[in-house]
């Protein structure tokens, strides 16, 4: 039991760092201006008015994330990994939708981040499954 917790919250903790490392990499790219984030309407014309460069890294760090959650936490605790990255990845998912709620994003990141943030941590998974045969 207690190697099922540990290998959830190392895998939770590198998909959060991979995301970090992600997004900190997107603003290196697409630099912004500072914003007040109490003001809803200067808040909606920052995000529509974000390049879609920038959309795209914050989805990958989301989805890179969710992968190498799954692969860290498959890695620990291999016979339980299927179950533990299907958690990484809901964690993922559920931080990306308050993320979501709480910042006006385009349609099609709510869309993809749906299908593919869970779908990708068991990816991880499948992968040391595969390559440990």
């Amino acid at each position: 039991m207690l190697k099922r917790i540990l290998s959830v919250v190392l895998g939770l903790l590198s998909a959060i760092f991979t995301v970090s490392i992600v997004e900190a990499i997107g603003h290196k790219m697409f630099p912004v201006n500072p914003i007040d984030f109490n003001d809803k309407e200067a808040l909606k014309a920052f995000m529509e008015a974000l390049p879609l460069g920038a959309l795209i890294m914050v989805f990958v760090a989301w989805v890179l994330g969710s992968f190498v959650g799954g692969i860290v936490t498959t890695l620990i605790y291999k016979e339980n990994g299927f179950k533990n990255s299907i958690i990484i990845g809901s964690i993922i998912l559920l931080f990306s939708i308050i993320n979501m709620l709480t910042l006006p994003h385009p349609t099609w990141m709510w869309i993809l981040s749906i299908l593919l943030i869970v779908p990708m941590a068991i990816l991880g998974n499948k992968l040391v499954v595969r390559l440990k045969k």
